[in-house]
């Protein structure tokens, strides 16, 4: 794969392997771009709705490694695999079960217009950030005390390549935003690679992502 996960390999040749760099291209962007954007401080709790995903699979370990407490979103069939990734406590879809008074939501799944259930697990003063469409409104998530953010860092403003591949060697988050710096990530950024398929298979690929519940990273191997 080329595009940028060959820009990614090209920056950490020394660190990561091509497949890696291809599951990282986007996944490790959008990670990097949403811990800049949260400033996770050591000990706060977190709420991570769609952990299972790429995106998900990435920051778990991350916040896990920046000393959150991370309350993450699985079926059983993928509870053991978040637990090894750093996630502290497994609880299902449903709203209801989602935990009260967090101190930081992450929303990779959910459409943006449907986050008052997510929204109601924030204390007041606390954040909620998504990455999906359509862009959220404050007033959609009945939460006037809730810092919300959409995270779309098209342009590169919070990080690029060069970014990410310092956080891939181990390197330390550094902080975008005013606010009092981020804990430090304390470990390299790495993606879960769900299955691997040879060129021959991207047809099922592709199917397989549409169709199937999948976990992590999807990558063709050429």
């Amino acid at each position: 794969m080329r595009g940028d996960g060959h820009e990614l390999q090209q920056r950490s040749a020394r660190v990561l392997p091509a497949e890696q760099a291809a599951a990282l291209a986007t996944a490790g962007l959008t990670v990097r771009a949403v811990l800049a954007t949260a400033g996770i401080r050591a000990g706060e709790r977190v709420l991570v709705v769609g952990a299972t995903g790429g995106v998900g699979t990435t920051l778990v370990p991350l916040l896990a490694a920046a000393h959150a407490t991370v309350v993450a979103t699985a079926t059983e069939h993928d509870a053991d695999l978040l637990r090894t990734l750093g996630a502290a406590e497994i609880i299902g879809y449903d709203e209801r079960d989602y935990p009260a008074g967090v101190d930081a939501a992450f929303n990779l799944t959910l459409p943006s217009d449907r986050l008052t259930g997510v929204a109601r697990a924030v204390r007041p003063g606390g954040r909620l950030l998504t990455i999906t469409y359509p862009v959220p409104q404050q007033d959609r998530i009945a939460r006037d005390d809730v810092d919300l953010r959409f995270v779309l860092d098209m342009e590169g403003t919070l990080g690029g390549m060069r970014e990410v591949a310092d956080l891939a060697a181990g390197g330390a988050l550094r902080p975008t935003t005013g606010d009092s710096p981020s804990a430090s990530t304390g470990g390299p950024l790495r993606a879960t690679i769900g299955r691997r398929y040879t060129l021959d298979e991207g047809a099922q690929a592709c199917v397989d992502f549409e169709r199937r519940h999948t976990t992590g990273k999807l990558v063709v191997v050429m």
